[in-house]
């Protein structure tokens, strides 16, 4: 890629990386990838909500969107995004889980959706509701956009303290809670 735009890594002055929410293991890989390489390089780092990076990516048209990622267990993430004067993209309130039921339930005229978890029941949604399927998957692109405008406001993110945004623990940490808990000192156990 370097090669092709025919600069050097240590050209680069910031990476940008989507830090979620989304698949555990995924969102681990992209953020130590980015940290690593601007360790290496000695660039800034700017973390990109993956929901904030598929409103960005709304058409024209849209002015609010409700973004979806798959969050595995018949539940959704889910955040509202409102677009300002000038584009820029605001978050209306926290990002949710939400059952994919609550969700269609909550469908009302007016509303948008956008979200690569619309890829599993997309039938289920009015069709006025959806954004095309092709705004829907977050795109490097949008993240790259966020990170640099985030970079050039001042807005970098400190290398050692960047985590991927998880909003709950795995499944492996809350069954290994509930075992915890079963087995309380004093119990016969």
């Amino acid at each position: 890629m370097f090669d092709s735009a025919g600069l050097r890594p240590a050209d680069c002055q910031c990476v940008a990386v989507s830090i979620g929410p989304g698949s555990f293991t995924g969102l681990r890989v992209g953020v130590v990838c980015a940290k690593t390489f601007a360790y290496a390089t000695g660039c800034q780092v700017v973390a990109v909500e993956t929901l904030h990076a598929i409103a960005a990516a709304a058409p024209q048209d849209v002015d609010k969107v409700d973004t979806l990622v798959d969050a595995q267990r018949g539940e959704v993430f889910r955040a509202r995004f409102h677009r300002q004067h000038g584009g820029q993209w605001t978050r209306d309130g926290a990002i949710i889980i939400e059952p994919w039921e609550a969700v269609i339930a909550s469908v009302a005229r007016g509303d948008r959706f956008a979200g690569p978890a619309l890829e599993h029941r997309p039938d289920e949604f009015p069709e006025f509701a959806l954004c095309p399927a092709s705004y829907w998957e977050p795109r490097a692109a949008i993240v790259a956009c966020l990170g640099e405008q985030a970079a050039l406001n001042g807005e970098v993110d400190d290398l050692y303290k960047l985590e991927p945004l998880y909003i709950r623990r795995s499944a492996a940490e809350e069954q290994r809670e509930r075992r915890a808990q079963a087995t309380v000192p004093g119990d016969g156990v």
